[in-house]
């Protein structure tokens, strides 16, 4: 994401839709992180 938005700017469509993608997938991420931690402590 960084090279495409220092390459084409940080407000380009494309390092727009990736950045919308990378926010998908670390929310996914944490809200795994978060599921698995309840299965711990129960």
């Amino acid at each position: 994401m960084t090279d495409v938005a220092m390459e084409k700017g940080f407000t380009s469509p494309e390092s727009v839709s990736i950045s919308q993608e990378l926010d998908k997938l670390l929310n996914l991420y944490e809200s795994m992180k978060h599921t698995k931690n309840r299965k711990k402590v129960k």
